[in-house]
Protein backbone atom coordinates (compact mmCIF):
# COMPACT_ATOMS: atom_id res chain seq x y z
CA UNK A 1 0.00 0.00 0.00
CA UNK A 2 1.20 3.60 -0.72
CA UNK A 3 1.24 6.03 1.16
CA UNK A 4 -2.18 8.19 1.74
CA UNK A 5 -3.11 11.15 -0.21
CA UNK A 6 -3.91 12.64 3.43
CA UNK A 7 -0.17 12.69 4.04
CA UNK A 8 0.63 14.54 1.22
CA UNK A 9 3.48 17.17 1.65
CA UNK A 10 1.01 19.99 1.69
CA UNK A 11 -0.39 19.22 4.20
CA UNK A 12 3.32 18.52 6.05
CA UNK A 13 4.28 21.65 5.48
CA UNK A 14 1.53 23.67 7.30
CA UNK A 15 4.13 23.14 10.56
CA UNK A 16 6.28 25.98 8.89
CA UNK A 17 3.51 28.37 9.24
CA UNK A 18 4.37 30.98 12.49
CA UNK A 19 0.64 30.52 13.30
CA UNK A 20 0.43 27.02 13.80
CA UNK A 21 3.82 27.26 15.35
CA UNK A 22 2.78 29.80 17.82
CA UNK A 23 -0.50 27.70 19.02
CA UNK A 24 0.96 24.57 19.11
CA UNK A 25 1.92 24.81 23.11
CA UNK A 26 -1.80 25.20 23.66
CA UNK A 27 -1.89 21.39 22.92
CA UNK A 28 -1.95 19.11 26.15
CA UNK A 29 0.98 18.26 27.28
CA UNK A 30 2.42 14.61 28.08
CA UNK A 31 1.64 13.15 31.03
CA UNK A 32 5.07 11.87 33.21
CA UNK A 33 4.06 8.36 32.48
CA UNK A 34 4.92 8.98 29.16
CA UNK A 35 8.20 10.29 29.65
CA UNK A 36 9.07 7.32 32.63
CA UNK A 37 7.92 4.87 30.07
CA UNK A 38 10.66 6.19 27.08
CA UNK A 39 13.31 6.61 29.66
CA UNK A 40 13.09 3.05 30.45
CA UNK A 41 13.07 1.84 27.10
CA UNK A 42 17.01 4.18 26.01
CA UNK A 43 20.01 2.05 26.72
CA UNK A 44 21.91 2.77 29.87
CA UNK A 45 25.13 3.19 28.26
CA UNK A 46 23.76 5.90 25.84
CA UNK A 47 21.99 8.38 27.69
CA UNK A 48 21.46 10.36 24.13
CA UNK A 49 17.81 10.90 23.14
CA UNK A 50 17.24 11.81 19.14
CA UNK A 51 13.67 13.22 18.70
CA UNK A 52 12.69 13.35 15.19
CA UNK A 53 10.21 16.06 14.03
CA UNK A 54 10.42 17.66 17.57
CA UNK A 55 8.12 20.46 16.71
CA UNK A 56 8.38 22.92 19.49
CA UNK A 57 10.11 20.10 21.90
CA UNK A 58 7.45 18.76 23.68
CA UNK A 59 9.17 15.84 24.25
CA UNK A 60 12.52 16.83 24.39
CA UNK A 61 12.21 19.70 26.72
CA UNK A 62 11.15 17.36 29.39
CA UNK A 63 13.51 14.29 28.71
CA UNK A 64 16.95 17.37 28.20
CA UNK A 65 17.11 16.93 32.38
CA UNK A 66 17.35 13.68 32.38
CA UNK A 67 19.79 12.83 29.55
CA UNK A 68 23.41 13.46 28.54
CA UNK A 69 21.74 15.52 25.55
CA UNK A 70 18.82 15.20 23.06
CA UNK A 71 19.20 16.08 19.35
CA UNK A 72 15.63 17.99 18.58
CA UNK A 73 15.29 17.72 14.91
CA UNK A 74 12.69 19.68 12.58
CA UNK A 75 12.19 20.79 9.52
CA UNK A 76 10.19 23.82 10.65
CA UNK A 77 12.21 26.69 11.76
CA UNK A 78 9.06 28.62 13.37
CA UNK A 79 8.38 25.80 15.09
CA UNK A 80 12.05 25.54 16.51
CA UNK A 81 11.99 28.72 17.57
CA UNK A 82 8.78 28.63 19.45
CA UNK A 83 10.61 25.67 21.26
CA UNK A 84 12.92 27.65 22.49
CA UNK A 85 10.97 30.19 23.61
CA UNK A 86 9.13 27.36 25.66
CA UNK A 87 9.62 26.53 29.55
CA UNK A 88 12.89 23.97 29.23
CA UNK A 89 13.56 25.45 25.42
CA UNK A 90 17.10 26.97 26.11
CA UNK A 91 18.28 23.67 28.17
CA UNK A 92 22.28 23.16 27.51
CA UNK A 93 21.34 19.71 27.40
CA UNK A 94 19.10 20.46 23.98
CA UNK A 95 20.65 20.87 20.44
CA UNK A 96 18.20 21.81 18.07
CA UNK A 97 18.56 21.41 14.27
CA UNK A 98 16.65 22.62 11.39
CA UNK A 99 16.40 20.29 9.09
CA UNK A 100 14.14 17.61 7.36
CA UNK A 101 15.39 14.07 9.29
CA UNK A 102 16.03 12.68 5.71
CA UNK A 103 19.20 14.94 5.97
CA UNK A 104 20.18 16.08 9.31
CA UNK A 105 23.64 15.76 10.77
CA UNK A 106 23.41 12.44 13.34
CA UNK A 107 25.52 12.12 16.34
CA UNK A 108 25.10 8.86 17.79
CA UNK A 109 25.24 6.34 19.36
CA UNK A 110 21.62 7.37 20.54
CA UNK A 111 20.02 5.13 23.54
CA UNK A 112 16.74 6.64 22.67
CA UNK A 113 14.72 7.77 19.33
CA UNK A 114 11.56 9.07 19.40
CA UNK A 115 8.42 10.61 17.26
CA UNK A 116 5.68 12.05 17.76
CA UNK A 117 2.83 12.34 15.02
CA UNK A 118 5.58 14.00 12.48
CA UNK A 119 6.63 10.44 11.98
CA UNK A 120 3.49 10.19 9.55
CA UNK A 121 4.76 12.81 7.19
CA UNK A 122 8.35 11.41 6.82
CA UNK A 123 10.06 9.43 4.08
CA UNK A 124 9.79 6.44 5.59
CA UNK A 125 11.61 4.54 3.24
CA UNK A 126 15.03 7.02 3.78
CA UNK A 127 14.27 7.58 7.62
CA UNK A 128 13.85 3.98 8.84
CA UNK A 129 16.72 2.52 6.89
CA UNK A 130 18.86 5.66 7.93
CA UNK A 131 17.82 5.84 11.95
CA UNK A 132 18.70 2.08 12.19
CA UNK A 133 22.86 2.37 12.21
CA UNK A 134 22.76 5.17 14.85
CA UNK A 135 20.74 3.31 17.57
CA UNK A 136 22.24 2.04 19.99
CA UNK A 137 22.12 -1.95 20.11
CA UNK A 138 19.65 -2.32 23.58
CA UNK A 139 17.88 0.99 22.45
CA UNK A 140 14.45 1.53 21.22
CA UNK A 141 12.67 4.06 18.52
CA UNK A 142 9.46 5.00 20.38
CA UNK A 143 6.60 6.39 18.14
CA UNK A 144 4.13 8.45 20.39
CA UNK A 145 0.66 9.62 19.52
CA UNK A 146 -2.62 10.77 21.50
CA UNK A 147 -2.51 14.70 22.52
CA UNK A 148 -6.42 14.82 22.08
CA UNK A 149 -9.55 14.44 23.92
CA UNK A 150 -10.56 10.73 24.66
CA UNK A 151 -13.47 9.63 24.88
CA UNK A 152 -15.16 13.08 25.39
CA UNK A 153 -19.56 12.52 26.02
CA UNK A 154 -18.81 14.95 22.85
CA UNK A 155 -16.43 12.74 20.60
CA UNK A 156 -18.50 12.38 18.51
CA UNK A 157 -20.28 15.49 17.43
CA UNK A 158 -15.97 17.06 17.10
CA UNK A 159 -15.87 14.25 14.75
CA UNK A 160 -18.55 14.88 12.49
CA UNK A 161 -17.46 19.05 13.04
CA UNK A 162 -13.62 18.27 12.21
CA UNK A 163 -14.85 16.16 9.02
CA UNK A 164 -17.18 18.88 7.81
CA UNK A 165 -14.62 21.40 7.95
CA UNK A 166 -11.28 19.70 7.84
CA UNK A 167 -8.81 21.10 4.48
CA UNK A 168 -7.76 16.88 4.28
CA UNK A 169 -10.59 16.13 2.09
CA UNK A 170 -9.06 12.78 1.50
CA UNK A 171 -8.88 11.46 4.74
CA UNK A 172 -8.33 7.42 5.03
CA UNK A 173 -7.42 4.46 7.71
CA UNK A 174 -4.50 3.94 7.57
CA UNK A 175 -2.18 1.37 10.06
CA UNK A 176 1.13 2.69 9.66
CA UNK A 177 3.30 0.41 12.08
CA UNK A 178 1.48 -2.43 10.31
CA UNK A 179 2.69 -0.64 6.88
CA UNK A 180 6.55 -0.25 8.23
CA UNK A 181 6.34 -4.27 8.77
CA UNK A 182 5.17 -5.08 5.70
CA UNK A 183 7.58 -3.65 4.45
CA UNK A 184 10.92 -4.48 6.33
CA UNK A 185 11.29 -1.18 7.67
CA UNK A 186 10.42 -1.56 11.79
CA UNK A 187 10.08 -4.65 13.75
CA UNK A 188 7.31 -3.81 16.65
CA UNK A 189 8.34 -4.94 19.93
CA UNK A 190 5.48 -3.25 22.35
CA UNK A 191 2.65 -1.10 22.88
CA UNK A 192 1.76 0.66 25.89
CA UNK A 193 -1.42 2.77 26.07
CA UNK A 194 -0.92 5.29 29.22
CA UNK A 195 -3.09 5.84 32.17
CA UNK A 196 -5.57 8.93 31.19
CA UNK A 197 -4.83 12.43 32.30
CA UNK A 198 -7.40 14.91 33.26
CA UNK A 199 -7.03 18.24 31.27
CA UNK A 200 -8.65 21.53 31.87
CA UNK A 201 -8.35 24.72 30.01
CA UNK A 202 -9.98 27.44 28.44
CA UNK A 203 -12.58 27.02 25.50
CA UNK A 204 -10.73 29.29 23.38
CA UNK A 205 -6.82 28.08 24.51
CA UNK A 206 -8.25 24.66 23.43
CA UNK A 207 -9.80 25.67 20.15
CA UNK A 208 -6.37 27.32 19.65
CA UNK A 209 -5.15 23.49 19.83
CA UNK A 210 -7.49 22.67 16.85
CA UNK A 211 -6.44 24.58 14.81
CA UNK A 212 -2.85 23.62 15.49
CA UNK A 213 -3.54 20.60 13.62
CA UNK A 214 -2.59 20.51 10.01
CA UNK A 215 -6.10 19.75 8.64
CA UNK A 216 -7.52 22.90 10.79
CA UNK A 217 -4.72 25.35 10.09
CA UNK A 218 -6.44 28.90 9.96
CA UNK A 219 -5.00 30.10 6.65
CA UNK A 220 -5.80 26.81 4.81
CA UNK A 221 -9.16 27.07 6.67
CA UNK A 222 -9.47 30.70 5.63
CA UNK A 223 -10.74 33.14 8.29
CA UNK A 224 -14.22 33.02 7.73
CA UNK A 225 -14.58 29.06 7.82
CA UNK A 226 -12.48 28.81 10.92
CA UNK A 227 -14.37 31.54 12.55
CA UNK A 228 -17.72 29.26 11.58
CA UNK A 229 -15.73 26.12 12.75
CA UNK A 230 -14.95 28.05 16.20
CA UNK A 231 -19.10 29.38 17.13
CA UNK A 232 -19.95 25.64 16.17
CA UNK A 233 -17.45 24.23 18.42
CA UNK A 234 -18.33 26.78 21.00
CA UNK A 235 -22.18 25.78 21.16
CA UNK A 236 -20.60 22.26 20.91
CA UNK A 237 -18.94 22.21 24.34
CA UNK A 238 -21.33 24.67 26.32
CA UNK A 239 -23.22 22.00 27.66
CA UNK A 240 -19.73 21.00 29.27
CA UNK A 241 -18.15 24.63 30.31
CA UNK A 242 -17.89 25.56 33.21
CA UNK A 243 -16.60 29.21 33.74
CA UNK A 244 -15.24 29.50 30.28
CA UNK A 245 -13.03 26.27 30.47
CA UNK A 246 -13.60 22.63 29.63
CA UNK A 247 -12.30 19.54 31.34
CA UNK A 248 -11.20 16.31 29.05
CA UNK A 249 -9.07 12.99 29.65
CA UNK A 250 -5.94 12.52 27.17
CA UNK A 251 -5.07 8.88 26.77
CA UNK A 252 -0.82 8.14 25.01
CA UNK A 253 -0.14 5.55 23.06
CA UNK A 254 3.20 4.55 23.09
CA UNK A 255 4.67 1.94 20.23
CA UNK A 256 8.46 0.83 20.54
CA UNK A 257 10.53 -0.93 18.49
CA UNK A 258 13.77 -1.56 15.98
CA UNK A 259 14.14 0.63 12.80
CA UNK A 260 15.09 -1.58 10.04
Amino acid sequence: MSKPPHLDPEYANRFKLKSVAEIYEYRAPYSAEVHQTLLSLMAPEYPIVLDAGCGPGKLARELAPKVERVDAVDFSAEMIQAGQKLPGGTHPHIIWQCSPIETAELQPQYGLMVAGASMQWMDWDVVLPRLSPHLAQDGFLALVSGDGPFNAPWAKQRKALIATYSTMRKYQEFDMIKHFESQGLFKLEDIKVCDPIEITQTVEDFLKAEHSRSSLSIEAMTPKLAAEFDDKYRELLEPYTKDGRITYSVTTTIKWGKPL
